[in-house]
């Protein structure tokens, strides 16, 4: 067991199948790579500029918001912005979606999995295609006449498929290689020495102070001389459904929290820090598709603790538009 902070403690013995396995996704990831290093897979590269933004462990490092950032920043810059997406959690391919909708008609998260719907709703301007091709989602809407002036490729950096012109990857501050173990013995999706392939390393969850010293190490001797950036997100208000109406409560307002993300502690942080009180909590796993009963059984448990039930923006796209008590 690792004693250096930027490693996840094995509290939980690996079984041996999961490290069996772990070792042959290694070993596939490796050779996948090596072979878009040399060449010898195809790399298509499309006819504006396409910037990534990925990570290196599953979930839990703030890639949407990171994309809704970058989107927001080109807009003000006079671009036009398009984000491209697999759509995980979604069933449909060859998706357009503008402000939650396909051609006029709401689209369901089974249909375009929630990420994209919530990058959709946040940037109703943007179209969002989803597409496990990403190249043909992109080509499909440069023949369909919308003017692009960048591609924002969410969730890219192993989509090495397709061409881009910047790699930003987000790595969490304090644990930005897990246990140090693939899929699926730990979070990773390649080895750490991968991030040598990045033209930035984002670092979420930082504090004002910045990158941590032995996170930074350990970036560092991964990949050297890759810029690293620290970020920390900071919540901005609720927002009430439907119709996502922002609001900023009165300090001490009493809430219950219903989180199903990959980080949920970091929600309770930003609610705490935004002068709520936490009357309640209720965990969910990360992209849970909420039941009626459940949404019923937890807005009951609100009520009994005389309390708003809260979630998460990500988790608000899986609601049914009509749960006003949220």
């Amino acid at each position: 067991m690792r004693s250096d902070p930027v490693w996840i403690a094995e509290d939980i013995p690996v079984p041996s199948w999961a490290r069996a396995a772990a070792r042959f996704y290694r070993v596939g990831a490796g050779v996948s790579s090596w072979l878009y290093d040399r060449g010898w897979r195809r790399v298509r590269r499309l006819p504006v500029p396409v910037v990534s933004v990925g990570n290196l462990v599953v979930g839990g490092t703030g890639k949407t918001p990171v994309v809704r950032e970058l989107a927001e920043a080109a807009m003000r810059a006079g671009l036009r912005p398009a984000i491209l997406t697999r759509g995980y959690g979604g069933h449909a391919d060859g998706l357009v979606l503008r402000n939650g909708r396909q051609d006029g008609k709401e689209v369901s998260p089974d249909e375009s999995g929630d990420e994209p719907l919530l990058l959709s709703r946040m940037l109703p301007t943007v179209p969002v295609a989803v597409d496990k091709n990403r190249f043909r989602a992109a080509s499909a809407l440069l023949g369909s006449g919308e003017k692009v002036d960048m591609f924002l490729l969410d969730d890219g950096f192993q989509h090495r498929a397709l061409a881009r012109d910047r790699d930003i990857v987000l790595v969490d501050a304090s644990r930005p290689f897990g246990n140090g173990r693939c899929l699926p013995a730990g979070p990773l999706r390649e080895r750490p020495r991968a991030l040598r392939r990045a033209q930035r390393l984002l670092v979420t969850g930082a504090e004002d102070e910045g990158v941590p010293q032995p996170t930074q190490e350990a970036l560092q001797a991964m990949a050297p001389g890759v810029p690293q950036w620290a970020c920390r997100f900071r919540w901005d208000g609720l927002r009430r459904l439907p119709g996502w109406r922002q609001e900023r409560p009165a300090p001490g307002t009493r809430v219950y929290a219903v989180p199903g993300i990959a980080r949920p502690e970091r929600f309770r942080r930003s609610l705490e820090e935004g002068g709520l009180t936490v009357a309640g909590w209720s965990e969910y796993p990360d992209h849970h598709p909420f039941s009626e009963a459940e949404i019923r059984r937890e807005e009951e448990a609100a009520r009994m603790a005389e309390a708003f039930p809260v979630t998460t923006a990500k988790d608000a796209a899986r609601l049914p538009a009509d749960h006003s008590a949220w």
